[in-house]
């Protein structure tokens, strides 16, 4: 990983084999994808056969050190509101309030400034 990582502009896909079929391999980051997605099995078409995705992950690193490695790489989650909680809706809720408000103030401070800058022009 360190060394594929230093060369910038290569792009490198990390390969598992299987055990009993070492020619066909699974990417990495597809098993990992199986694994912190709780799924226990791969299922590999042309071989009509499931394969133990901790086993498979197992024969690279430990579970340790991968859940290390998923917690420094995962991608953030995205943000989905039905995903909230009901603290962080009503927090959300007066968040918007209060946004609005401080919107609505700014413009009715634009128009202000626009109204005096006219009133003073045109008493010139």
């Amino acid at each position: 990983r360190d060394i594929n990582g230093s060369f910038e502009k290569l792009e490198t896909k990390e390969l598992v084999p299987l055990p009993d079929n070492p020619e066909i391999t699974v990417e990495y980051d597809e098993l990992i994808g199986h694994e912190s997605g709780g799924k226990s099995e791969i299922y590999i078409g042309k071989l009509r056969k499931g394969y133990s995705v901790s086993q498979l992950l197992d024969g690279i690193e430990k579970p340790d050190e991968r859940k290390l490695i998923d917690l420094y790489q995962a991608p953030p989650k995205p943000f989905h509101p039905d995903t909230q909680t009901p603290e962080l809706k009503k927090k959300s809720k007066w968040y918007n309030i209060l946004w609005k408000v401080i919107v609505g103030l700014g413009i009715i401070a634009a128009l202000a400034a626009s109204i005096i800058a006219i009133i003073k022009e045109l008493s010139k």
